[in-house]
């Protein structure tokens, strides 16, 4: 099952390395720590995943793009739509496709112009 806007959301957030500068507040204090010695050494550096638990983050995001999210999954689903109907138009204009491959869309308009002007020509 493929995962929902918010869930990458929250995914993406959860992974995120805080700014160098993130102020934690209510006396929370970080002190970084070097996982190995020397100049090239991993700095230990919060992440999301510091701050809230996955579930919160959901609830985070949700509350932030309320109203949002109904809006964006309509654009995902009418751009996959579309996406199908040019696929379609494009195996009606050019024929099937040979094996492995896909029409490309960037000459349909030329393509459908041509075929308008020889009908048109034709009757």
């Amino acid at each position: 099952m493929e995962k929902t806007t918010l869930d990458k959301m929250v995914d993406r957030f959860l992974c995120w390395k805080l700014p160098k500068d993130f102020g934690p507040d209510s006396g929370i204090s970080f002190a970084p720590t070097h996982f190995q010695q020397g100049e090239s050494a991993d700095l230990h550096w919060p992440t999301g995943t510091n701050l809230l638990t996955a579930m919160q983050a959901k609830e985070m995001f949700s509350h932030c793009i309320a109203g949002a999210l109904a809006d964006i999954e309509e654009d995902a689903y009418v751009i996959h739509q579309l996406g199908k109907l040019l696929a379609e138009i494009a195996v009606i204009v050019n024929g099937p496709e040979p094996p492995m491959t896909r029409w490309s869309y960037h000459d349909l308009p030329e393509k459908v112009r041509a075929l308008k002007d020889a009908a048109r020509v034709a009757t």
